[in-house]
């Protein structure tokens, strides 16, 4: 019966997963499985969760990005109802996250109530995953990225995207 149940939220995960990215939407499911057999014993699983894309409130400091230490911080707000992450993988302009943390104080004078997630990414480490695509470094940047707060069914994640712009790039 669990491999039955698993592969039918594989399924309807996959028809989840195909949804248009570019269309925010957190869907919750319920689904109910029925066992029986031949005798007349039946069981019942009902499971309920969320799966799906959001949008994140980004706030990026410092405004203006320096050569030293060039370091981007990024201040992510998950939308409701979502928690605290357990797990948290992220990109800046395809940059990976060099750590991140959770502030519960938050960010108010940015509109960003706690908790938030705080995410490092050094300019270095931007400016050659633009390379790579034959970009440059500029003012404007786009997070991207998955993460886990414990309520998706068998490990799988949630994805998130965010923008923000910054003042300057100190050359």
């Amino acid at each position: 019966m669990i491999t039955i149940i698993s592969l039918l939220i594989y399924l309807l995960n996959r028809v989840v997963s195909a949804q248009d990215i570019f269309q925010p939407a957190v869907i919750s499911h319920t689904m109910t499985i029925i066992a029986q057999d031949r005798g007349g014993n039946e069981a019942r699983k009902t499971i309920s969760f969320t799966a799906g894309y959001v949008e994140v409130k980004l706030v990026l400091k410092p405004e203006a990005l320096n050569i030293n230490p060039g370091v981007l911080t990024a201040y992510v707000k998950l939308p409701p109802p979502f928690g605290i992450p357990r797990t948290m993988n992220a990109t800046l302009d395809g940059a990976a996250q060099e750590r991140w943390m959770i502030d519960y104080a938050g960010l108010p004078e940015e509109g960003l109530e706690g908790p938030i997630v705080v995410m490092k990414f050094r300019r270095e480490d931007i400016e050659k995953a633009l390379a790579e695509r034959g970009e440059m470094i500029d003012t404007n940047f786009i997070i991207k990225g998955t993460f886990d707060d414990g309520t998706a069914p068998f490990g799988q994640m949630y994805s998130f995207e965010g923008k923000d712009t910054i003042t300057k790039i100190v050359k």
